[in-house]
């Protein structure tokens, strides 16, 4: 039973109207990976043993492994890089990725908060990227999974039966809060 969150809807307005690369970044277990492989029609993790080794080849082998060598005609392919911020040249392989393959696909980067060290000053990918930071379930995020539109103040709605009594009880990531079981909880923490 999956809930809709807010940010299906932003990757898919950032991916349908933006070129630049889209990071989410935030706490762990707080969907960033769903959201991205819900996206994607490439993806890619650092975690996994063949994917660090394709990432580690090279933008070109890698863009050549996803078919992006050449312009395609059609629905542009959206490539994930999850939890690429483990990689200590993750900057420079996306940079380098980005201005190699924009025209070619869309690229989304899942990682923890050092995702937004360029705040701070080094390589510079001003313009190459929009930074979203995923958060926890909120009482705003389930009573309207949606973008609110050019009025961001709105009528109050009315939240579901039992979402108020399980957020306070199970909290806001995904997993404890849609299985609702204590001892789950328990277990997860």
């Amino acid at each position: 039973n999956e809930i809709p969150r807010l940010y299906d809807d932003i990757v898919r307005r950032h991916l349908a109207r933006d070129r630049q690369m889209l990071f989410l970044s935030g706490p762990r277990q707080v969907g960033k990976t769903t959201l991205a492989t819900g996206s994607a029609t490439a993806y890619v993790s650092w975690d996994k043993d063949k994917d660090r080794q394709s990432i580690l080849s090279g933008a070109d082998a890698l863009a050549e492994k996803f078919g992006l060598a050449s312009l395609l005609v059609g629905e542009m392919p959206i490539v994930a890089f999850d939890e690429i911020h483990r990689y200590s040249k993750w900057k420079r392989f996306l940079k380098g990725f980005f201005d190699t393959y924009e025209k070619n696909c869309r690229i989304i980067a899942t990682g923890s908060a050092r995702m937004d060290i360029y705040k701070h000053g080094g390589d510079s990918m001003m313009g190459r990227y929009f930074p979203y930071r995923v958060h926890p379930f909120s009482v705003g995020e389930l009573v309207s999974p949606e973008i609110p539109g050019e009025k961001a103040i709105r009528a109050p709605l009315p939240l579901a039966d039992g979402d108020w009594d399980a957020l306070i009880k199970f909290g806001g990531f995904p997993e404890p809060f849609a299985n609702r079981d204590a001892r789950f909880q328990k277990k997860w923490r």
